[in-house]
């Protein structure tokens, strides 16, 4: 079986659906790995290029990213990196007013029982007050 590692553009056209020839050939793999023909894998990087274009190139709002972000996220034939982890950070970044990246952060050095050492005086007010 052929394991396939996705770059952001087929991400985008699976989520976006906006450049056909491009969205079809996507979605023709995503049909055979949900068959169980093949596998597709998600690094952490894709999901944090996926979440910078939808916002700064295609002006998502910040809950219509959490949306696309989260059914990403409980799609079960795609291999996300972290996926429990992006879950919990689409929640924390729907509720606070930190960045995308922060958030994972948090919640990575949670799962992971880290401390996480920053400099950001929000990112720090935040981490005093969770302790």
């Amino acid at each position: 079986m052929t394991t396939w590692l996705f770059d952001t553009n087929p991400i985008l056209r699976f989520l976006l659906n906006d450049i056909p020839a491009q969205s079809n050939k996507t979605r023709e793999l995503m049909a055979k790995a949900r068959a169980g023909d093949t596998e597709i894998v998600v690094d952490q990087i894709v999901v944090f290029e996926v979440e910078f274009a939808l916002r700064k190139y295609y002006k998502l709002s910040k809950a219509e990213v959490i949306d696309t972000l989260g059914s990403l996220m409980v799609t079960p034939y795609l291999k996300i990196q972290d996926a429990d982890i992006f879950s919990e950070t689409l929640a924390m970044f729907s509720a606070a007013s930190l960045s995308f990246v922060d958030c994972f952060l948090i919640c990575h050095a949670k799962s992971h029982n880290f401390s996480l050492f920053t400099f950001d005086k929000d990112l720090q007010k935040l981490l005093k007050t969770a302790r």
